[in-house]
């Protein structure tokens, strides 16, 4: 009995993290957020916050220069959510979001990068296929985007525009 309660979960958590169906990788001309469901729900409903220039760094600030050296190495490891610029930015365009995400960002994944963009993933623990989370920075373009999957649907954030992701990436997102 105990082995079948726990397939049941493995495959509860394969299946919910399939999150291919709600986002789309290809770059966006709309730079506004927007929700998207395709599994008859309706989508999480969420204000538009277009942005048409970069946010700009704060003086003195190299938030891409210290993403770049969290490569590797788990998001509280290196206390990624407590650094204060990238705390400001994602409550600017996440709004009350931003507790939940900090609060469910607990079963983690190691950051990556590929072709400059950064990945920090992580979900709700014992409920990772019900509640996860993907935050994107464009090293290059200073934009961050963040995928809220909560009980299949997604909301997004974008903070200029939709990252266009890199195979790989999207291929994480999508096993």
């Amino acid at each position: 009995m105990k082995n079948i309660a726990g397939i049941c979960v493995l495959v509860l958590v394969v299946t919910g993290c399939d999150i291919s169906k709600y986002v789309n990788t290809n770059q966006s001309s709309n730079n506004t957020n927007r929700s998207s469901s395709t599994n008859g729900q309706a989508p999480i409903d969420e204000p538009n916050r277009p942005h048409d220039t970069p946010t700009p760094a704060s003086p003195g600030s190299d938030l891409p220069g210290t993403l770049r050296k969290l490569n590797g190495k788990y998001p509280s490891q290196s206390k990624l959510l407590d650094n204060s610029e990238l705390q400001s930015r994602l409550k600017k365009i996440m709004g009350a979001d931003f507790a939940d995400l900090k609060k469910n960002f607990g079963t983690e994944m190691p950051i990556e990068i590929e072709n400059n963009i950064f990945l920090a993933h992580a979900c709700e623990p014992h409920n990772c296929g019900g509640n996860e989370y993907f935050i994107y920075f464009d090293l290059n373009g200073n934009n961050f985007n963040v995928y809220h999957i909560i009980d299949g649907r997604t909301k997004t954030y974008f903070e200029q525009s939709k990252i266009n992701l890199p195979k790989k990436l999207s291929d994480e997102m999508n096993p």
